[in-house]
């Protein structure tokens, strides 16, 4: 019989602001075969047969049990869940817990300088070499807990409810939306939603430029600082597919509040969201999306982007721009004080497409 497989990798650590300061988190890839693993991650083996099951090709009933498939397993933790799983292990005193090597020394200063991060990594790479060679350490409650990852979304499933949801919003009608500001040629409304306490903000503005243009711009998540500064974005996946699908990080700073942040699917649609084949128009669209890459962070409450749909419509000189943003900023803020704030995103869209224009025109 087979020695079971446990093979742990830790590296590729992501520094990224917090509240108060960075943290960077540091990706953990586990392959197994363990039992104690069967729903953790992805399965990259073969499909399970369980004793007493008849075979593929015959009638007869397996009389040996088979392995459990291979499982790919990637989460993302910070030097702190490192301290949690470390001091349970000890508390717990789970054999072979006594001789753990200890993890890098704590630093009040500096935690997120290169050098302190690539220590980190070894330190950690080390203390799981040594559990993945003990069998009571890998499979006990505390290391199955910490490994375990939310399943991967259902793309194709997401991607359809976007769509979905996305065509229905661009076709309510003119007098479902209020209008809440209206300055130098953009405009902000709100629309009521049902089953929801948040309003809908819809914002429109004209962008005198060719969509091939327009296009890397608003795609350049570095550029968006100049006109949303206290936007922060990062890459958790892209997809293999050449069609804008990718799953997205991002963050937000809010007066006096929490900050928040939110980890959301986004793909990209030709057309128009009623009229799929309509030429020199596309949108692009988004919701939030559990993923195990994506934990939540510490000093942010997680929102629930319900649905972002941002339409590029050809016209006369340039593109129509409208966006339909529903968000859920989570934890304690009233919805009335969340409704009474919307509306005042003219400056945002006119910096926008300012800053194009002069990208592209000079």
């Amino acid at each position: 019989m087979s020695e079971p497989k446990f093979f742990v990798t830790i590296g590729e650590p992501q520094t990224s602001e917090g509240t108060i300061r960075a943290q960077t988190e540091y990706l953990i890839e586990v392959t197994t075969d363990l039992a104690e693993y069967e729903f953790h991650g992805q399965q990259i083996g073969p499909t399970i047969r369980s004793e007493g099951e008849p075979s593929d090709d015959s009638e007869e009933f397996q009389t040996s049990s088979t392995t459990i498939p291979d499982r790919l397993i990637r989460v993302r933790k910070t030097y702190n869940h490192f301290e949690k799983l470390y001091a349970r292990l000890k508390k717990e005193k789970i054999p072979g817990a006594d001789q753990i090597p200890p993890l890098p020394a704590s630093k009040m200063f500096g935690t997120n300088d290169p050098k302190t991060i690539q220590k980190r990594v070894h330190g950690f790479q080390v203390f799981f070499d040594f559990i993945s060679f003990n069998d009571e350490l890998r499979t006990c409650a505390a290391v199955v807990e910490f490994l375990y990852a939310c399943p991967m979304p259902d793309y194709e499933a997401t991607k359809a409810d976007i769509q979905e949801k996305a065509k229905q919003v661009y076709a309510m009608p003119a007098s479902a939306w209020t209008l809440r500001q209206e300055k130098d040629g953009a405009k902000v409304m709100v629309a009521e939603m049902p089953g929801s306490s948040f309003l809908m903000v819809r914002t429109e503005v004209f962008l005198p430029l060719p969509l091939e243009d327009i296009m890397p711009l608003y795609k350049n998540n570095d550029l968006w600082k100049e006109w949303s500064p206290e936007v922060m974005f990062r890459e958790i996946e892209t997809l293999a597919e050449d069609n804008g699908n990718s799953v997205i990080n991002v963050s937000y700073k809010i007066p006096v509040v929490d900050n928040r942040d939110t980890c959301f699917f986004s793909t990209e649609f030709p057309g128009l969201p009623d009229n799929p084949d309509k030429s020199g128009c596309m949108y692009i669209a988004a919701q939030s999306v559990q993923h195990p890459e994506c934990p939540k962070r510490r000093g942010f409450v997680r929102a629930n982007l319900m649905l972002s749909s941002t339409v590029f419509e050809a016209a006369e000189g340039g593109v129509n721009y409208t966006s339909f943003v529903h968000t859920d900023p989570c934890g304690k803020i009233p919805s009335g004080v969340v409704n009474q704030t919307l509306g005042s995103a003219t400056k945002q869209l006119t910096d926008m497409r300012d800053i194009m224009i002069k990208k592209v025109k000079g």
